[in-house]
C-alpha cells in the first residue's frame, strides 16, 4: 500500500512510498509554490513602485527620515524571503540527518536479515540431514 507524504503514514511507521509518485508530485508543489511566489513578488513589486514617495521611519532606537517607500516595502519582502529560506534550510538540514540516520538502521537490519536467513537454512539443512540419518 502507498501513501503520499503527509497522509498519516510516516517512514518510521514501515510503510512503504513509491518514489515516482513522491517525486512527480513534489515537482508539481513545487512548480505551484514558485508560481505563488513570482505572483506574489509582482504584485509587491506594483505596490511598491506606485507608493514611492518619502516617508518617515522609526523603529525601535532607530528613526530614518525621507526613505524611500519602496526601499521600505521591498527591503521588509526580501527580509521575509531570508527568514523563510533560512527556516527550510533548517527543515531540510534536519531531513537529510534523518534520511541518513534511516538509511544507516536500514543496511544494519538488512545485515541481521542476511544472518538470520542464514542461520535458519544452515538449521533447515540440518534437520534434514538428522531426518535422513533416522
Amino acid at each position: 500500500m502507498y501513501h503520499l507524504p503527509g497522509e498519516g503514514k510516516s517512514f518510521l511507521e514501515g510503510e512503504l512510498i513509491d518514489a515516482n509518485i513522491v517525486y512527480f508530485s513534489g515537482v508539481a508543489v513545487m512548480q505551484i509554490f514558485s508560481l505563488l511566489a513570482i505572483f506574489f513578488a509582482l504584485l509587491v513589486a506594483i505596490f511598491a513602485v506606485q507608493n514611492a514617495g518619502p516617508v518617515e521611519i522609526n523603529f525601535l532606537a532607530w528613526q530614518f527620515s525621507n526613505i524611500s517607500l519602496v526601499l521600505v516595502i521591498l527591503g521588509s519582502a526580501a527580509f521575509g524571503a531570508l527568514v523563510v529560506f533560512l527556516l527550510g534550510a533548517v527543515r531540510q538540514v534536519r531531513q537529510a540527518r534523518e534520511i541518513r540516520e534511516l538509511k544507516s538502521q536500514h543496511k544494519r537490519l538488512q545485515e541481521t536479515i542476511a544472518r538470520l536467513e542464514l542461520v535458519a537454512a544452515g538449521k533447515g539443512a540440518g534437520q534434514q540431514e538428522r531426518k535422513q540419518e533416522a
